[in-house]
């Protein structure tokens, strides 16, 4: 994917797929077009000026509840929940880039990307295994790889490949359908997931 753009929106991107270094605080990385994604506590004041981006950030609409020392990665309700969201504000915003923003710790970061790479899954149509998938690229990667819900110390690490990897297989088996009213009943999922009510995923 080219990132090679006339624009000062474009010039600001570093492309995500290509070969890259340890992740920058604070650069646009480029996901696909139309979306981006930067690590950054609050939006540099170089970008907010840029009247072609959106930013936007998930916090406190899409919170993981750990257990214990767990973090994600985020269930399918909060999945649905990201891709309504990233939607509405790509068919709202048809001019704009649209930006998520993660906060700088590596669990918010393995998190966002995990629901960025989720859309490319499911909207898109992209393989868990592209190299296209959100920061693969980078090295060393930002990511953390998901852990048991214990305090224990951890025996075996769950990458966030393995998720995208897991969620590709649900979709392909017609296990989780976000496009489809009929196939994945939110109110239904998150009734069922309280564990007042018995706490199925």
């Amino acid at each position: 994917l080219s990132t090679a753009m006339e624009d000062p929106v474009g010039e600001a991107f570093q492309d995500a797929t290509a070969d890259s270094s340890e992740l920058v605080e604070g650069k646009l990385y480029y996901v696909v077009e139309g979306i981006g994604l930067m690590v950054s506590n609050e939006v540099p004041t170089n970008y907010a000026a840029l009247s072609g981006l959106h930013f936007f950030h998930v916090d406190g609409i899409i919170r993981y509840f750990p257990f214990c020392d767990d973090f994600g990665p985020f269930n399918l309700a909060s999945i649905f929940r990201f891709l309504e969201i990233l939607d509405a504000k790509l068919v709202g915003m048809p001019d704009k880039t649209i930006v998520l923003c993660c906060r700088t710790d590596r669990k918010a970061i393995t998190n966002a990307g995990f629901l960025m790479g989720a859309y490319l899954l499911l909207e898109l149509g992209y393989d868990a295994d592209s190299p296209l998938m959100p920061l693969s690229n980078v090295s060393p990667s930002p990511y953390l790889d998901f852990r048991d819900a214990t305090y224990g110390p951890v025996t075996f690490g769950l990458s966030i490949r393995d998720a995208w990897r897991g969620l590709a297989k649900a979709h392909s088996l017609g296990w989780f359908d976000a496009g489809s009213n009929d196939a994945f009943d939110l109110e239904e999922y998150e009734h069922y997931e309280n564990p007042g009510n018995g706490d199925l995923h």
